[in-house]
């Protein structure tokens, strides 16, 4: 029986100039955070793809640091081909999963204590049904040590008071930016394992909002609507080649940056098509010019279920309930399979400086995994928000239209 961004108009001037910038002294050194974060970024490059892929000429925004964490939490829980699927779309093949527990837990504490002024908060919880399910004591303890993982156990046969009550920790989590991520809950479902993030920082050098004026957007489908523009003349760390053109800002105490990358009016290229090997290029080519930058403010919002990308990606037995494997996590009277992995994110930029929030939510059920809708966006800018040392990477987007 079944159970169940934004096309940015920069105009670089280029003069000489330099900064020099002390890095900040960190308890934990960047280098022990070196192969999670690459992984991260391999990982955030490779989903972000897959996003933009699934429903062309829309915005996408996702944060790859969330997903992560959500799936190395599930990492505990799962075994024999559906570890080995997780940990290879992860970029760690061969990787012990405590390891990556570890790592993961430093960088973690570099991103959110050890990192100056941005306002940055990484939170998890399990809420489960003990009716449903017996959670594993030792899956229990690896998340809590590594993750500060909470668990609580909620009625769902009551499943209008136990929505309410992981929306409520969702909201007060994401500084009320982010209100629900659970819409639903089955007789089927009995685990929701959720990761919650928010960012806040100001910019080093806010911009002044009577130079914020109205422009013309020119959308990925070639037409042109009319929105507001933050702009200015500074000096900012860019670069201009045949093909793109990138302004990386600095946030205040310059822990954390914001890159805004577009292509060049005569470039051949496609901004979908934008890569990780193509921003590592490009970041390795930043220097300080003066320049007139303009950009739009932006309210960006996106919500979807990542089964899909995660699927394409070479996660597939996760999801099927006669092969997943996640005996070490809890048992079941069924076999326990993910039934969605559902991703919100928000992110605002303005005059003052950027505020982002992400909840990755991963669904255990002991339903047959159903082909679910994907609510994906893009078109013809990137927008990255990356912690600079560690390049680990809190948040990509693709805006196609700032106005919607």
């Amino acid at each position: 029986m079944k159970k169940h961004i934004v096309f940015l108009f920069v105009t670089i001037i280029i003069s000489a100039s330099c900064s020099d910038k002390t890095p900040p002294v960190d308890v934990i050194k960047v280098e022990n955070t070196e192969q999670i974060a690459k992984m991260n970024q391999f990982f955030g490059w490779n989903i972000f793809q897959k996003e933009i892929e699934s429903k062309p000429g829309e915005n996408v925004l996702i944060s790859p640091l969330s997903i992560q964490t959500a799936l190395s939490m599930a990492l505990n829980g799962a075994g024999s081909n559906t570890l080995e699927q997780m940990l290879q779309v992860l970029d760690c093949k061969n990787c012990e999963v405590n390891s990556i527990n570890n790592r993961l837990q430093e960088l973690t504490s570099l991103l959110t204590t050890q990192s100056g002024h941005a306002a940055i908060s990484i939170t998890n919880a399990f809420f489960y049904d003990q009716n449903r399910i017996n959670v594993n004591e030792t899956f229990k303890n690896k998340l809590e040590q590594a993750y500060e993982c909470g668990f609580q156990n909620e009625n769902f046969d009551q499943a209008e008071t136990a929505i309410t009550n992981i929306n409520a920790w969702v909201k007060n989590q994401t500084n009320g930016k982010i209100d629900q991520i659970i819409s639903e809950i089955t007789p089927d479902d009995i685990a929701f394992l959720i990761n919650a993030l928010h960012f806040k920082a100001d910019w080093s050098k806010g911009f002044n909002t009577d130079l914020t004026r109205p422009g013309n957007f020119l959308t990925s489908s070639g037409n042109q609507i009319e929105t507001s523009f933050i702009g200015d003349y500074r000096h900012v760390p860019s670069f201009v080649d045949k093909d793109y053109i990138i302004a990386d800002i600095p946030f205040k105490d310059s822990t954390f940056s914001f890159s805004i990358i577009t292509t060049t009016t005569k470039s051949t290229k496609n901004i979908t098509s934008f890569s990780q090997s193509d921003y590592d290029t490009l970041t390795d080519k930043l220097s300080i010019h003066n320049a007139s930058l303009t950009m739009p403010k932006l309210k960006l919002s996106y919500k979807n279920e990542l089964n899909k990308s995660l699927d394409a990606l070479g996660m597939k037995d996760a999801f099927n309930p006669l092969l997943a494997d996640f005996k070490s996590m809890a048992t079941s009277t069924d076999n326990i399979a993910i039934g969605k992995i559902n991703h919100k994110a928000i992110l605002e930029v303005d005059e003052k400086g950027a505020e982002g929030a992400a909840v990755t939510s991963i669904g255990f059920t002991t339903t047959e995994a159903q082909d679910y809708l994907l609510l994906n966006f893009n078109k013809p800018s990137v927008i990255v928000i990356r912690h600079i040392e560690s390049s680990a990477l809190l948040f990509i987007a693709y805006v196609a239209n700032p106005g919607k």
